[in-house]
């Protein structure tokens, strides 16, 4: 029996997906570095992942079903060019005037990234929060209270001749989780003889030990 935040999280993936239209990129959830060029413009991404639940002892009965509370977190990612190659700011031999050049070209690519980050932020809402997706489209029904709560954004990050900024936001929604029974194996029986020996291997029933026959 698959639970049911798994379906859910995979809901969410084909939901953003479905709604990029090409604005941006959904990932979902996995182990994976993107070089900034790959992350410019409309091209942008976003991971999606399960973040966190919670089983409410006082929410459920002792045999199910479970409330689970679940949280899940989306990732995002955007960059923009700046006019020349930014990573003079973390050179250790870059001469002070060589770096304030190179920040005099990231404030407009960060002013750009931002502006990118927050029209993204503005789309995922719309999708998520869309009064048509209360419940995911899912048949059965099996989410209730979706919300989306926070979101937070980094400081703008010079990489080679972008700026990147990243950021997250937070969905929640509340389901129910059945538990299936499970089969169990035959155990074996073993056939246990209590035998009292001595030191010289001859038996004395008036001491203890036990012999297994395997």
């Amino acid at each position: 029996m698959t639970m049911n935040f798994r379906t859910i999280r995979d809901s969410l993936i084909d939901l953003l997906g479905s709604q990029a239209a090409g604005r941006y990129r959904v990932i979902g959830y996995q182990e994976q570095n993107q070089d900034a060029s790959e992350i410019v413009g409309t091209d942008r991404s976003v991971q999606v992942y399960y973040s966190r639940g919670e089983f409410p002892k006082s929410a459920a009965s002792v045999t199910g079903p479970y409330r689970h509370n679940m949280t899940f977190r989306l990732d995002m990612f955007v960059s923009a060019q700046a006019e020349g190659d930014l990573s003079v700011i973390y050179d250790p031999n870059a001469s002070p005037a060589a770096i304030a050049a190179a920040l005099d070209l990231m404030k407009p690519a960060a002013e750009a990234a931002e502006d990118s980050f927050n029209e993204f932020f503005d789309v995922l809402y719309q999708v998520l929060m869309a009064a048509d997706q209360v419940d995911l489209d899912l048949t059965p029904k099996i989410i209730r209270n979706r919300w989306v709560g926070s979101v937070e954004k980094d400081e703008p990050i010079p990489r080679g001749e972008y700026v990147v900024i990243t950021g997250a936001t937070e969905y929640t929604c509340i389901t129910e989780e059945k538990v299936g029974g499970l089969e169990g194996t035959a155990g074996s029986i073993q056939d246990i003889t209590l035998e009292v020996r001595n030191l010289d291997d001859t038996l004395d029933n008036d001491k203890a030990g036990v012999f297994v026959d395997p």
